[in-house]
């Protein structure tokens, strides 16, 4: 099923703002903000991922200096 982008980043807007995403207290205690990470998903045997063009929306919202390949 493919819905666009426009409801895509509608979607992950509506639901970031619902959650507080930016005043997550746990992260601003444990999280310095000039910290940078990198993550990298292995998986062992062919699959089916669902959700990638939610995930770099998400990422694009939170900070467009994030990279995602």
């Amino acid at each position: 099923m493919n819905i666009g982008r426009g409801l895509i980043s509608s979607l992950v807007q509506q639901a970031l703002c619902e959650d507080h995403f930016d005043q997550d207290l746990t992260t601003r205690i444990f999280i310095l903000p000039k910290v940078q990470a990198k993550a990298e998903i292995f998986v062992k045997a062919d699959c089916v991922v669902c959700g990638v063009d939610v995930c770099r929306e998400v990422f694009r919202c939170v900070d467009p200096r994030l990279k995602f390949k």
